[in-house]
């Protein structure tokens, strides 16, 4: 209850007082109470201009956005001014100013995102009341900003070392076909965990009285690049953060594999064309060229789980022609089969994305890809994995358990033709890793 409501009871209570105990006194409160009031609503007049301005337009998780604001009281009365932060993408402390009138202050305060991505900020809501907190107004501050958000390094140094097996790079690249062995034995060395069992010396081992496994050379590394779906359809999202989870997981396999002197490269698509491409290096600044990269904004609403059929037959001439005009394309190629174009012969691609979104055209960029001596796995995040508990209920449940057993089915079909690797939300580095191998 408002504190003006309280005001108006209180004086009825004595009007109601006054009459029953026939006394002109409380009568006479309760007027003065209802002229206060009165007095108070018609001066309350604020006039309020704020702008606010930030320090940088990217940062990263965990890192604390300065905030300057710049406000003044252009009303002849005292003011108290409320900042608020309505952004849910980002949380901020509590801020309260008392502005004398024609005052003008200058307030700083910070910004902590939390979530990755990028977002477009709004100026502050300025709530504008009185000193007795008896009636406010609301004003919005000038300063709307686009922020970017990338994941740091060290938390993805953190969730690297997750994974103890300090060997499951070269196991995993090995398994991945990102280099070709030599007949030409490099040397022995002490089996570690994740080691092929195949190249076991066993003459070594007899005569050791330890595992021993062969090394060989490696002729050449190619390049790998990912290939991530930054897609309306894969952008939009409830509760739990697929954009969030995406750029995580993405920034944690390019870390892993430079980490391990693979020359690593994105290329960053929607449904129409191709919006980043970052060339593949080997470098220490490809890091934060990938992070640079993975500008994705998230966007509220429910995701599509529907499964379509998967059919190996080919659209008709007429819908291959005219399907990429109605969809804004000037050609037709779609973005996913422009992205596979654009990296070079022989590049090793990894495909992030949902399987469910286009698989038809999924599978010709897995033929393309072989065609050009490109070998190449899908990480399918799956949106269903992403649903909050809340989200279920009895009359949606058999729906989404159906829509599963679609996706099941569909990745079955295409396991046929690439390594399908399906993730959610609790999949961070180590899992994909493992499921590579």
């Amino acid at each position: 209850m408002e504190r003006e409501d309280l005001l108006f009871i209180l004086a009825s209570l004595l009007f109601i007082q006054g009459f029953l105990f026939v006394n002109v006194v409380p009568a006479l409160l309760g007027l003065g109470i209802i002229l206060y009031i009165a007095n108070l609503r018609l001066s309350f007049s604020p006039r309020v201009y704020g702008r606010r301005v930030l320090s940088e337009s990217r940062t990263v998780e965990g890192k604390p956005l300065k905030a300057l604001l710049i406000v003044k009281n252009n009303s002849k009365i005292p003011l108290k001014v409320k900042v608020i932060e309505d952004n849910p993408d980002f949380e901020s402390e509590s801020v309260e100013v008392f502005l004398n009138p024609n005052e003008e202050k200058r307030v700083e305060y910070f910004l902590r995102p939390r979530k990755k991505g990028s977002f477009k900020i709004k100026g502050s809501l300025l709530k504008v009341k009185d000193l007795r907190d008896l009636y406010y107004e609301e004003f919005r501050a000038e300063g709307e900003f686009t922020v970017d958000v990338y994941p740091s390094v060290e938390s993805i140094k953190e969730a690297s070392k997750v994974d103890r097996n300090v060997r499951l790079a070269e196991k995993a690249l090995t398994q991945l076909h990102t280099g070709m062995e030599s007949v030409e034995i490099h040397g022995l060395r002490e089996f570690q965990p994740g080691d092929d069992t195949r190249h076991i010396d066993w003459k070594a081992t007899a005569r050791l009285g330890e595992l021993i496994v062969r090394e060989f050379l490696r002729e050449f590394k190619g390049d790998i690049y990912l290939l991530v779906d930054g897609s309306k359809e894969m952008r939009r999202e409830l509760k739990k953060s697929k954009v969030d989870y995406l750029s995580l997981l993405i920034s944690q396999i390019g870390y892993y594999l430079l980490s391990k002197n693979c020359r690593v490269g994105l290329v960053l698509f929607d449904d129409v064309r191709v919006l980043k491409f970052v060339r593949a290096t080997g470098t220490k600044e490809q890091v934060n060229n990938l992070l640079n990269a993975l500008k994705i904004s998230p966007l509220k609403g429910i995701p599509s789980l529907k499964v379509p059929k998967f059919s190996s037959r080919g659209r008709s001439e007429f819908l291959r022609k005219v399907m990429p005009f109605l969809k804004g394309r000037k050609s037709y190629y779609s973005g996913i089969i422009e992205a596979s174009s654009s990296i070079p012969f022989g590049s090793f691609a990894i495909i992030v994305t949902d399987i469910a979104l286009r698989p038809k055209e999924l599978a010709v960029v897995i033929e393309n890809l072989k065609k050009n001596k490109s070998p190449s796995i899908v990480i399918s995040i799956n949106p269903i994995l992403f649903l909050d508990l809340k989200d279920l209920n009895r009359e949606n449940i058999p729906t989404i358990y159906k829509h599963y057993v679609e996706r099941e089915e569909l990745i079955r079909k295409m396991n046929v033709l690439v390594p399908v690797i399906e993730v959610g939300p609790a999949d961070l580095i180590r899992e994909v890793v493992e499921a590579m191998r």
